[in-house]
């Protein structure tokens, strides 16, 4: 396994979703925090945004010119432009549709032709930090009828585009199997994990900070 240190932006949903809102604002204090860090534990040198929608509002690549080259940044927007590359039209589901915008918007940065049929849905986040369980949280809001409309609609794969919605994958996939709805869901951080056992592996340091 590799040490990390874990550090929250927003103390709830909500509050997440009103600061994403203001970029330049989110992303001094993420550098804040992420400074703080630096100063507990120098060795941290892998910085690993797990979450959709603050990696989407944080503006990335500003982010990581404001750190330099000494921090890597690991975030899901590189996962989805892999996936602009490999599919004509996604299906996203996310927490709010200013997520949902930003995600598209890396999505394009691929592929200019690609579609989006999205849902954001921050309710849907509510309910799964209220312990809420995955197959009455798949039945509260229509998942399969939505997967059955945007298979209907020609989209190629499910995007889970929210770090709380892998919560309820695998039995979204079986009831998807159920009703012989062959629509893929694709969870980002799959990928991300990957990226981050490839520099791991590579004699990077064994630190990293996780927001």
């Amino acid at each position: 396994g590799y040490h990390s240190i874990a550090c929250g932006i927003s103390k709830s949903p909500e509050d997440q979703t009103v600061l994403q809102a203001n970029s330049a604002i989110l992303r001094k204090i993420v550098l804040q925090k992420i400074r703080s860090i630096q100063a507990e534990c120098a060795e941290a040198r892998i910085v690993f945004i797990y979450c959709n929608s603050l990696s989407g509002a944080v503006n990335v690549p500003l982010l990581r010119t404001a750190l330099g080259q000494s921090f890597t940044v690991i975030s899901p927007l590189a996962s989805y432009q892999e996936m602009g590359r490999c599919y004509h039209k996604i299906a996203l589901l996310t927490a709010n549709s200013q997520s949902a915008g930003h995600i598209e918007a890396f999505l394009y940065q691929a592929n200019r032709s690609v579609i989006v049929n999205g849902m954001g849905c921050l309710d849907m986040v509510m309910d799964i930090e209220k312990k809420i369980s995955p197959n009455a949280i798949i039945n509260k809001y229509s998942l399969v009828e939505q997967a059955r409309l945007f298979k209907k609609n020609g989209c190629e794969a499910l995007v889970l585009g929210c770090t709380h919605f892998p919560y309820f994958k695998k039995a979204l996939v079986c009831a998807l199997s159920k009703y012989k709805i062959n629509l893929p869901v694709i969870d980002p951080s799959a990928s991300m994990l990957q990226r981050l056992s490839i520099i791991m592996e590579s004699g990077h340091s064994q630190l990293r900070a996780r927001l």
